[in-house]
């Protein structure tokens, strides 16, 4: 038997999914559903029918069409072999908890194991109790370094310094060949030092092929200058203009808020544990109140086990876990903001946007840090704009969501450099002959057919 490799989705785009499979043994790295803002079937407006919902998933490719992965009871009438007939030894691992990479998981029968970094799991049942994800089936936990064995396949993931905690990048041996799947990475955040130890663990492999995260490939917002490369001694032979870091955007927040007597808001994806961790820290250096909604409290609480100040909005819904955000933390009334707007930081996500009226009249800054929406074309995006604008507030809106959650070309240059791999194909990329690798055979395959992988070449079965 060779080694089969099988790119489901995610070579044109987000919602990677990847299939590799050796004799009767099948790993399947990621699980979610392509990230398409403009025309996103569920809005957030469209009911899921829960009884319905495998085969509706799948009919609108947001599940991705995969044998033996679904109940025959949820396929209903879709032309897939069932789970009950399964005949290989079967495991899913998730990178990370952003839902491009895991949103469909719960379509997945039980009798499939799903794996999550302990700490991607804890954020994923977290999740569940604030009702924003899910809950049908259990998952399990793993460790870094910690060898999981799926019939003749090893899986060992190792630290990536995405923005989501529990982020992973997976090495994946055969008896024939061994395979990196990166995962999301980036090496401009804040552990971007314990990243780079993780690739010179990886490194001792010899590496058949690397499947690598190319989200910045990309994007168009990138100026290259050669002028900078001396400057700042980086191991490329050309850098991005503008290129920012976690520590840069964390810098421009202390510089907006120093002298700042107005109110500070922000929102961010409560997802990103780590950011959350660094806006209390900033909020406590200038003398602030970070300020949370009670769905990112309750996280916090969870993740990082501290008490923070809460505020709940204005819009009389109410959910079984805001009886422990009460408990737990400091409750603050918004009279008490309007009084001493200078004294706070307030957390203010786009659906409850209009609680910032009441601050009319009060000078504001409004950051909005990769919250939702995402996509400065979506028609909230432009509402969120226009509701700070009327409050004639400033608006500090960062880079997006494609750069910074996301390793930079020179980044990724060295990267591929020093794992020195026979093979590359570029995942989570609208433009994956960007990549130009300079050390590797980059290939370009086809989604949903199958690969042999044999002596680091893609071969088409």
């Amino acid at each position: 038997m060779k080694t089969k490799v099988n790119f489901v989705r995610g070579l044109k785009g987000m919602g990677v999914v990847i299939m590799i499979t050796y004799n009767k043994s099948r790993v399947i790295f990621d699980f979610g559903a392509p990230f398409e803002p403009l025309t996103q079937i569920y809005d957030g407006t469209v009911l899921i029918r829960n009884k319905k919902r495998v085969k509706d998933a799948l009919l609108l490719n947001q599940a991705p069409m995969i044998d033996y992965l679904y109940s025959k009871e949820s396929l209903d009438d879709i032309n897939l072999k069932p789970a009950e007939e399964n005949p290989f030894e079967t495991a899913i691992f998730i990178s990370h908890c952003h839902k491009d990479h895991m949103s469909e998981i719960d379509k997945v029968d039980p009798s499939i194991p799903i794996y999550f970094h302990h700490l991607g799991l804890k954020l994923k049942q977290t999740l569940e109790t604030i009702e924003e994800e899910p809950y049908y089936r259990e998952y399990s936990g793993f460790e870094y370094h910690e060898k999981i064995v799926v019939g003749e396949i090893e899986v060992t993931a190792f630290f990536s310094d995405h923005t989501c905690i529990g982020s992973a990048s997976f090495l994946i041996k055969t008896p024939d060949c061994t395979i990196i799947y990166s995962g999301d990475i980036r090496f401009h955040g804040l552990e971007a030092e314990k990243a780079w130890q993780a690739v010179k663990q990886i490194c001792k492999n010899k590496i058949d092929l690397l499947i690598v995260d190319s989200t910045t490939t990309s994007s168009s917002e990138f100026v290259y200058s050669e002028n900078e490369i001396e400057e700042l001694n980086l191991p490329s032979k050309e850098i991005l203009k503008g290129m920012i870091s976690e520590q840069n955007i964390f810098d421009d927040i202390r510089k907006q808020l120093n002298n700042h007597k107005g109110i500070a808001v922000f929102n961010l994806y409560h997802r990103d544990i780590r950011m959350l961790e660094h806006l209390i820290k900033i909020a406590k250096e200038y003398k602030r109140k970070a300020v949370f909604e009670p769905h990112t409290a309750y996280i916090i609480n969870e993740l990082l086990n501290i008490p923070v100040n809460v505020m709940f909005p204005d819009n009389n819904l109410t959910y079984d876990f805001y009886e422990k955000v009460k408990n737990n933390n400091n409750i603050i009334f918004k009279k008490e903001v309007i009084d001493n707007p200078s004294d706070y930081f307030v957390q203010n996500t786009y659906k409850n946007i209009l609680e910032l009226t009441d601050y009319d009249g009060i000078e504001g800054i409004y950051f909005h840090l990769f919250g939702e929406p995402l996509v400065k074309g979506q028609s909230h995006y432009k509402t969120m704009a226009n509701i700070i604008d009327k409050l004639n507030w400033r608006f500090f809106s960062y880079i997006n969501l494609y750069s910074f959650s996301h390793a930079y070309p020179n980044h990724l240059a060295y990267y591929i450099k020093k794992l020195n791999p026979i093979t590359v194909v570029a995942v989570h990329s609208t433009n994956p002959k960007a990549l130009n690798p300079v050390n590797a055979k980059h290939y370009l395959p086809k989604e949903n057919v199958d690969y042999y992988l044999i002596n680091g070449k893609l071969i088409e079965k």
